[in-house]
Order: structure tokens, then C-alpha cells, then sequence
């Protein structure tokens, strides 16, 4: 294969390309280098609004929020992809409503 050719890599060589972009995802993250206590708050028992607020400003822009949402998703605590964990499960939270 030369430089000129622009065809695309054989399929193995793509699923590899494409492995090791999602596996590492995070070293793209706004978030990296971040206080850990911003994107998981010791006080997670309320559920104030403005809790995430300096987590929600940094995942705003983030070039990998989805991949970091997809990897958040069953994640009961913390920040992930720019959603709190009502955002992300909210019939959990409507649940906890109804049964106290």
C-alpha cells in the first residue's frame, strides 16, 4: 500500500483503530486532571440542582461527552457525559419519590 492510496484499512485494522479510540476515550476529557470531588460530590443524598454545576460548565464542551455517558450509564453516582445520576435513571428517582 502506498502513500497515494487512500482506500481505507482492511477490516481487522479498522476494529482495531476503532478499539483502541473507545478505550481511550478519556485521555480526551475536559475532565482530565479535574478534582474528582466536582464530578462526584460527598453530598449525594440531596438532590440540590446546582450540586453538578461546575461539572455540568466543564462537560459542556467536551469533545468525548457521549462516549463518556455511554461509559457512565449504570453508574449510580457522579457526573457522566454532562448527566447527574437523576438524569441518567430518572424512574429510579421517581421511584424513591413514590415510596417515601
Amino acid at each position: 500500500m502506498s502513500l497515494a492510496d487512500s482506500s481505507p484499512p482492511p477490516p481487522p485494522l479498522q476494529a482495531w483503530i476503532r478499539n483502541e479510540c473507545e478505550a481511550r476515550w478519556h485521555a480526551l476529557a475536559n475532565c482530565l486532571g479535574k478534582d474528582p470531588s466536582i464530578f462526584f460530590p460527598e453530598d449525594t443524598v440531596s438532590n440540590r440542582p446546582h450540586l453538578y454545576d461546575e461539572a455540568r460548565r466543564i462537560c459542556e464542551a467536551c469533545l468525548v461527552q457521549v462516549q463518556c455517558a455511554e461509559a457512565g450509564k449504570h453508574e449510580q453516582l457522579g457526573m457522566w457525559g454532562g448527566m447527574s445520576p437523576s438524569e441518567r435513571h430518572p424512574k429510579k428517582v421517581r421511584l424513591k419519590l413514590v415510596l417515601e
